[in-house]
């Protein structure tokens, strides 16, 4: 096919059948059979040997390229125009890149945990921002990352940092180990101090449910002093033991005498309260 370039012989090409389907039509016809080398155009102004080379330089061009592009050179008739159109396109692209990367690189630089974060979310959300960095060419490595998180992650936390630092080598450290070493500390602090809150939780309840108790009492022993003074006896023995009062059904009790008793005794059982609480 070369060897008829500039006759002005036209010659008719057959396309593989397996390629109608894909091609469509005339412009992707006409793209595959540059791209397969078929097309031979001459220079002007060139002897025929620096025209075959250039020749054989497109062809190897338009081979080397994505089908997707290679409309941007199927008019190129020499090699060094399809070149300098491809450096051209691609200088554009690296100039996008690098503005994204920037973009990137600033989000990363103030990517910080808040206090109310998980660690989860923090490192999830750090690891996404550094593969995007990635993927657009930045070099940097999990050593750089695990040191950003060990300086970004809340105070509350410090102790957990000052462990993991002196124990390990930081710089010998993946990101994913970290994250396993950060939520370990964290999960056995959590469970040392479930303990003692489930035992306050419980003081206070008993605590309320002491006071409740020993409200009730006293309304019934003053209900039933009240009703005895209405009818003249007053000052008729009661037997408080009955209802659990410690003076045995004594029979000189009587209702100033059990809310005298009540009084002390309340007191102590608060004091007592009190006490355990502390």
């Amino acid at each position: 096919m070369r060897a008829l370039a500039g006759t002005g012989v036209e010659v008719k090409i057959a396309i593989p059948n397996e390629m109608l389907a894909a091609m469509n039509d005339y412009e992707n016809a006409r793209n595959w059979c540059y791209q397969s080398g078929i097309r031979a155009g001459l220079s002007e102004g060139a002897d025929a040997n620096s025209q075959r080379r250039d020749q054989l330089a497109l062809g190897q061009i338009h081979q080397g390229v994505d089908y997707s592009i290679f409309g941007l050179i199927a008019n190129a008739k020499t090699a060094k125009e399809a070149w300098d159109t491809l450096k051209l396109s691609y200088k554009g692209v690296d100039r996008a890149q690098k503005s994204k990367l920037q973009s990137l690189r600033r989000l990363y630089d103030r990517c910080e945990m808040s206090s109310t974060e998980t660690v989860e979310h923090y490192f999830s959300r750090l690891t996404d921002l550094v593969n995007k960095m990635r993927l657009y060419g930045d070099k940097i490595g999990d050593d750089a990352v695990v040191e950003k998180i060990l300086r970004t992650i809340p105070l509350k936390y410090d102790h957990v940092v000052a462990s993991i630092q002196e124990s390990h080598d930081i710089e010998l450290l993946t990101i994913a180990e970290l994250k396993g070493m950060i939520e370990s500390h964290i999960d056995r602090i959590e469970a040392k101090t479930e303990t003692p809150a489930n035992e306050e939780a419980l003081k206070s309840q008993v605590f309320s449910l002491t006071l409740l108790h020993l409200s009730v009492i006293r309304r019934q022993l003053r209900h039933a002093g009240g009703r005895l003074d209405k009818v003249g006896f007053g000052n008729l023995p009661i037997v408080v033991g009955a209802i659990g009062w410690p003076t045995e059904g004594d029979t000189n009790a009587n209702a100033t005498l059990a809310e005298k008793f009540y009084g002390a005794d309340s007191r102590m059982a608060l004091g007592r309260l009190f006490t355990a609480a502390e």
